[in-house]
């Protein structure tokens, strides 16, 4: 709207919400409808035209930069809660010990292939150390400098958080967990 006025040569003005709350508020105690809105704004340009700015529209590259920087924002921010919901998970799952007792960054590329194959502490428990061991040399992301020292790690901490939850857990569904943290991981790459 504002680009067609000032395409048209009228002088738009940015409105101060606050004095048009106040001057709604003078003419009308309790009550908000569109008609009182638009006389408080018809009649502000002549009770208040000091505290009225002409509007001035950015170049389009600075109107792109601008929107991209709160598209920026905004990825920041949803990788952020992702983030949080990631290690919230963690937290609960592996009782606080999956990023101080086996990876010391969760958001590795170790940490996330576990989490897609063996983030379920009863899996981690029922096959070993042998076949995770085998299943992440298989999966070639181990590379040439193969480190599994975080393996009997995970498997020594799915022993403790196996008996914590009791064998069987069954108030916990610990594969919709897995699912549910996979989805979010997912959503970061």
């Amino acid at each position: 709207m504002a680009v067609y006025l000032i395409r048209q040569g009228v002088t738009v003005y940015l409105v101060n919400s606050q004095q048009v709350s106040d001057l709604r508020r003078f003419y009308k105690k309790h009550a908000k409808s569109d008609r009182i809105d638009a006389k408080v704004l018809a009649k502000l340009y002549l009770v208040a035209q000091e505290k009225l700015h002409a509007l001035r529209l950015p170049a389009a590259d600075l109107y792109t930069l601008q929107r991209a920087c709160k598209q920026l924002d905004w990825v920041i921010g949803e990788v952020t809660k992702l983030t949080n919901q990631i290690n919230s998970l963690d937290q609960v799952i592996w009782l606080g010990g999956w990023a101080t007792l086996v990876f010391s960054d969760p958001l590795s590329a170790v940490a996330r292939w576990c989490r897609a194959h063996y983030y379920n502490p009863y899996t981690v428990r029922r096959v070993g150390q042998a076949q995770i061991q085998q299943a992440y040399l298989d999966s070639g992301l181990a590379g040439c400098a193969v480190d599994t020292a975080w393996i009997p790690a995970l498997v020594q901490l799915a022993e403790k958080v196996v008996g914590v939850y009791g064998d069987p857990c069954e108030y916990v569904d610990f594969d919709a967990l897995q699912a549910e943290t996979i989805l979010r991981q997912d959503s970061l790459s």
